[in-house]
């Protein structure tokens, strides 16, 4: 290239592709010479940007915005941008600020730290002009939280669906104004393993269909085409319950796992250990954990899972109590239900929660209990007189 004023252009379009590549955009490309009014391609998500580059020393004016504008349509872009070192005239931010351009400094594009920063930076750009884009802004905040995604009207929360409502007449006009659109396309397994793990980070634990169904941005059918369970797996989350499996293969594994652990499994264990969770045998299997173990030749004898009378599992409550109590010198301290689910030794839970609500209905049933039968309250409080003995000697 003979011209160094065309190889300095050149230089600065590659330097803003490499930033939005560092912001987060994906697909960008430079476009050919014959670039019709853009220089740079984009991606963010389902949404396209174009961008107009200058390399000048003079303030981009009209011609500039006209140009992009009109590469918007022949692109079939949802946005576009010029990016200019010298900046702009009061004239192409009138023009831009309708039509929703976004018009940047050399120095505001390269300092941006991150993509949100891209579009509230420049909206609040647009906003000094003198129009007030605070919808749009709250509205960007929002995407943001769903990835990027643009999200369903259902998802937005109701002060920003009164806001379009009011001033844009519905969801569709709004979108179609500020160039954002819902993907017409199936997103990419990576898209869809990204969505089941930024919903389960909502949900807090393994997937189940109508979790997905509930919080996705994404239309439901697109996770047609990839398993559930097997999007459970590579995400790292074992499935509740896997077609295919035979009796066979968790008779199998459940004596594997007894190896494992040196004694028969109980329920807790194949939900804690277990390759195939509880749910898999009981009662997808067997219409009960007895006939599993029939079937497997197993002793019921020998599975570590007795009931207990109501004087034992008042006796177990309060010797852990008990025990809590000491160990953090607070005699005020209740257990609840969360304390007793994260109570383990060894990686086995201490007390299991079903010894109580078997008998009390509940954690709250049996503290009704400890307050209101003279039998059990004598039981706790002995157990407090030699806590206490012990505590003095």
């Amino acid at each position: 290239m003979n011209n160094p004023n065309l190889q300095k252009g050149l230089d600065f379009e590659k330097k803003c592709v490499d930033k939005l590549k560092q912001l987060g955009f994906t697909d960008v490309s430079l476009t050919k010479w014959t670039d019709y009014g853009a220089d740079i391609v984009a991606n963010d998500e389902q949404i396209k940007y174009i961008f107009q580059c200058k390399h000048v020393t003079s303030k981009q004016g009209l011609k500039a915005v006209q140009e992009i504008l009109t590469a918007k349509y022949f692109y079939n872009a949802n946005r576009c941008g010029v990016i200019s070192e010298s900046g702009f005239t009061q004239q192409a931010h009138k023009l831009a600020k309708p039509n929703y351009c976004y018009l940047l400094t050399g120095s505001e594009f390269f300092n941006l730290a991150d993509k949100s920063s891209f579009v509230t930076d420049s909206i609040d750009k647009l906003s000094q002009v003198g129009f007030d884009y605070d919808i749009i802004k709250n509205y960007e905040t929002q995407k943001q939280q769903f990835g990027g995604i643009t999200p369903t009207w259902e998802q937005l929360d109701k002060s920003l669906r009164y806001q379009i409502k009011k001033k844009y007449k519905n969801y569709s006009n709004f979108l179609s104004i500020i160039g954002d659109s819902f993907s017409s396309s199936r997103p990419t397994d990576d898209q869809l393993k990204n969505e089941y793990e930024r919903i389960r980070s909502i949900v807090g634990k393994t997937l189940t269909a109508s979790d997905i169904k509930t919080h996705t941005t994404f239309p439901y059918n697109s996770f047609h085409s990839y398993p559930l369970t097997k999007l459970q797996k590579e995400c790292g989350d074992r499935p509740n319950v896997e077609r295919g499996i035979t009796k066979g293969e968790l008779i199998s594994e459940y004596l594997s796992l007894a190896k494992k652990l040196g004694r028969y499994p109980n329920s807790i264990d194949l939900d804690t250990h277990g390759q195939y969770r509880f749910s898999y045998y009981v009662p997808h299997r067997w219409k009960s954990f007895s006939a599993f173990l029939s079937e497997a030749n197993v002793p019921e004898s020998e599975v570590i899972r007795r009931r207990y009378t109501e004087e034992e599992a008042v006796l177990m409550f309060c010797l852990t109590e008990l025990l809590i109590q000491l160990k953090e010198n607070n005699f005020q301290k209740e257990i609840n239900s969360t304390v007793l689910k994260n109570l383990k030794y060894n990686d086995q839970v201490v007390i299991n929660r079903s010894a109580i609500t078997n008998k009390f209905g509940s954690i709250e049933g049996l503290l009704n209990a400890l307050s209101e039968d003279k039998k059990y309250r004598d039981i706790r409080q002995q157990l407090q007189q030699i806590a206490n003995s012990i505590m003095e000697s």
